[in-house]
């Protein structure tokens, strides 16, 4: 939906606005273009269509456009996920209420370590923002980085929370270094 020029300092991400990389940058796109874009991922077989924002938190212009494309969305037959950043309990209603079935927020790696991930928000955050989506209905689609100078020598100890957290999926993204990133 927006592409690059995030305020936050996440140290693995291309769109934050604090690293020179090569990344798109591109502001929100139109209504049109995202229910095109929704329209080809569900010719090339897609069951499921992200939103994606690279932001702190979804703005009210954000919001109210995944309000007006997201019945569209579900009307091509489309699951539809979104990664906005945090949200607040109000804003994860208003996607749950809009038809958004899953929320994308991953926790990247330990509480301890999170310090030398991102400094513009904190693990908390995080879990603040996991909570008020599942309280909201929606389902979460939360994981971890790998390659961060972290061996996990007992993959089931990756730094999810443990007490009440369903885990149906947890993906896993593994980094490589890069001369655009710290």
């Amino acid at each position: 939906m927006k592409s690059g020029l995030c305020p936050e300092d996440c140290a693995y991400c291309a769109q934050s606005a604090r690293w020179a990389t090569s990344a798109p940058r591109y502001p929100l796109l139109t209504p049109e273009a995202i229910l095109a874009q929704a329209e080809e991922a569900r010719q090339s077989g897609a069951a499921r269509f992200c939103l994606v924002s690279a932001t702190r938190s979804p703005s009210p212009r954000l919001l109210r456009r995944i309000e007006e494309v997201a019945p569209k969305i579900k009307a091509m037959g489309l699951e539809l996920c979104t990664s906005l950043g945090l949200l607040t309990e109000e804003m994860a209603r208003r996607l749950k209420e809009a038809g958004v079935d899953y929320y994308n927020h991953n926790l990247n790696t330990s509480q301890s370590r999170y310090p030398q991930i991102a400094t513009t928000h904190r693990y908390e955050d995080r879990l603040k923002t996991l909570a008020a989506a599942r309280k909201a209905g929606l389902k979460l689609c939360s994981g971890v980085l790998l390659g961060w100078g972290r061996r996990w020598k007992k993959p089931w100890r990756w730094p999810l929370p443990s007490a009440g957290w369903a885990r149906k999926a947890c993906p896993s993204t593994s980094s490589s270094p890069s001369p655009e990133r710290p």
